[in-house]
């Protein structure tokens, strides 16, 4: 599971078939989804007779909601985890998440990729923005009443998505592309991760993150690093939204700017101070590139699995916001 340093795949056929087995993992997530949360709602309905018109806000407030929280939220990932695993003969172990770089280089790599919550917060904005001047729908998630359903919301969203969703897209995803040149990997492995979202106004956002957490993997060379600034990016944006719900959007879009700005000028002079006392924090390490772009491209875009998971994602984002 660990990123290391890359070694040339022999044809456009490893490219085909990894291609292949990365678009049919992807391609169970949001079905699982779907039918994980239609499960839930009812079975909660059933016990409950609450009628349709109500249910979903008295989902919400109920005991029923931190238990589909966790399920919703970590089963798809581990089915497509464990997918992608047996497809690619591949083990797991807590041991492959340790760095392959210096202690320095690795809080400099991770300071700097917290420096990066700032561009794609910016981005999320400026979507939001654009997509409320067009009339279109923007999704907000909503935290949970109650102190048990809260911790829960933090666990879920600061613990388990960080971590499970690095092991995939970084751990797994990211080092098996990486066989056929560092920068098709880290574009096409953000690409991935920003469609999994599943929100148009999370697509832009979603894919900047993806880029930085997939940089600082590479040059780290793990996905711990990734996992740490994705479990701060995340933080911010819950306690904002618990903000929101117990004062107002405007405090909450404040102290959220205010934590973003305050969080990227720190992680810029950590980084500095870090590059004074190694020379070689980016030393690039990117492979050579084994196949032309073109004919990388060719193979990501026609995998009928890769054609069916982009269809079914953006279809999902723009009816949701139209």
């Amino acid at each position: 599971m660990q990123v290391n340093p890359v070694i040339s795949a022999e044809t456009a056929s490893d490219m085909r078939q990894d291609i292949f087995k990365i678009g049919a993992s992807l391609c169970v997530f949001m079905p699982l989804c779907s039918i994980l949360a239609t499960a839930f709602l009812f079975i909660y309905s059933y016990i409950t007779g609450v009628p349709d018109e109500s249910l979903s806000d008295s989902f919400l407030k109920s005991d029923f909601y931190p238990v589909y929280s966790i399920v919703v939220s970590i089963i798809p990932i581990l089915v497509s985890i464990i997918i992608l695993l047996i497809g690619f003969n591949r083990k797991f172990t807590v041991a492959s998440l340790k760095p392959a770089v210096s202690f320095k280089k690795f809080w400099a790599v991770t300071a700097l990729g917290m420096g990066s919550i700032l561009l794609a917060s910016n981005a999320a904005a400026i979507t939001k923005a654009l997509m409320d001047a067009f009339n279109l729908k923007t999704s907000e998630v909503t935290a949970p009443e109650g102190v048990f359903q809260t911790v829960i919301f933090f666990i879920t969203y600061i613990v388990i998505a960080p971590v499970t969703e690095e092991i995939l897209f970084r751990g797994i995803i990211l080092e098996r592309l990486r066989r056929y040149g560092d920068i098709f990997a880290v574009l096409s492995s953000a690409m991935m991760f920003s469609l999994l979202h599943g929100a148009l106004q999370s697509f832009p956002s979603a894919f900047i993150s993806g880029v930085f957490f997939a940089l600082i993997s590479v040059y780290s060379g793990s996905p711990l690093a990734s996992m740490i600034v994705h479990a701060v990016n995340n933080a911010l944006s819950v306690i904002s939204i618990i903000i929101a719900q117990s004062a107002s959007q405007e405090i909450a879009n404040t102290v959220l700017a205010f934590g973003v700005y305050f969080l990227a000028g720190i992680s810029l002079v950590a980084f500095f101070k870090l590059r004074k006392k190694s020379s070689d924090i980016f030393v690039l390490p990117f492979s050579e590139e084994v196949l032309t772009k073109k004919r990388k491209l060719g193979i990501l875009f026609l995998s009928f699995p890769m054609i069916i998971f982009i269809l079914m994602t953006v279809s999902t984002a723009i009816t949701a916001a139209i």
